[in-house]
């Protein structure tokens, strides 16, 4: 896992690419699903977030994530795979599974100016309401492993 200021993005390699397709679409991309390379895709994601901080743990095994706030703010409670109890199998359609996390958790607050990437063993439970729902906009980059 990677959490930094956008600014540093490009001291990441693995970033590269990420970085020239934020270059290009800046903080205006529409909502929806944006095909940038077989290798990148950038999701971008619009709804209020959740008061509720029950859910299940999203991990990946095909993409890295790459999630950025463009407007508001909002937490993301993460987690090692080791910490936590299956509750959905892989699925390959989506490529997620789901598991639950009760303890050995940690909290990041995602805004806009920083990011987080979140690698296949990195469990992620983004969305969440820091004090409150609010309106986000969200880029997800989606980069092939």
């Amino acid at each position: 896992m990677i959490i930094d200021k956008i600014e540093n993005m490009k001291n990441y390699p693995i970033l590269a690419e990420t970085v020239e397709a934020l270059e290009k679409y800046g903080y205006d991309a529409i909502k929806g699903s944006h095909k940038i390379s077989d290798s990148l895709v950038l999701n971008v994601n619009e709804y209020n977030s959740n008061e509720n901080k029950d859910g299940a743990y999203e991990a990946h095994e095909k993409w890295i994530d790459v999630q950025m706030i463009i407007t508001g703010e909002e937490d993301i409670r993460y987690a090692k795979r080791s910490a936590g109890e299956m509750k959905t199998d892989y699925n390959p359609d989506i490529d997620a599974l789901f598991m639950n996390v009760a303890t050995g958790y940690d909290v990041l607050g995602l805004y806009r100016g920083n990011f987080a990437v979140f690698f296949p063993e990195d469990l992620h439970l983004p969305g969440l309401a820091k004090d409150k729902s609010m309106p986000i906009k969200k880029y997800v980059f989606k980069i092939k492993v």
